[in-house]
């Protein structure tokens, strides 16, 4: 996936994990049932590093977990790291409003 691919969506959250991540696991779990309950539209995406190694200077990602969500083409929310997956759904929540 690139930058240019990403843009194409109206709305898209894309989770980026690397290969060794248990929590990156673990949030795809909790994600993909949320946004099929909530935002069936919402296009979901789990990207590996490893495999998109472009996307790293691109999307100024450097470490795992993070979570992205683009609004037709621009970044509205980011969460990195530790993070409150609740506070994070009430965010996107908002955005999609």
């Amino acid at each position: 996936m690139t930058k240019s691919e990403i843009d194409n969506y109206s709305s898209i959250l894309i989770l980026i994990s690397t290969e060794r991540c248990s929590v990156c696991g673990a949030l795809d779990q909790r994600l993909k049932p949320w946004i099929q309950s909530n935002f069936p539209d919402l296009a979901y995406s789990k990207i590996k590093l490893e495999d998109f190694p472009m996307l790293r200077g691109e999307l100024m990602v450097f470490s795992a977990p993070v979570l992205l969500f683009f609004k037709n083409g621009k970044e509205v929310l980011r969460k990195a790291g530790v993070f409150s997956l609740e506070q994070t759904f009430e965010e996107i929540n908002r955005c999609m409003i």
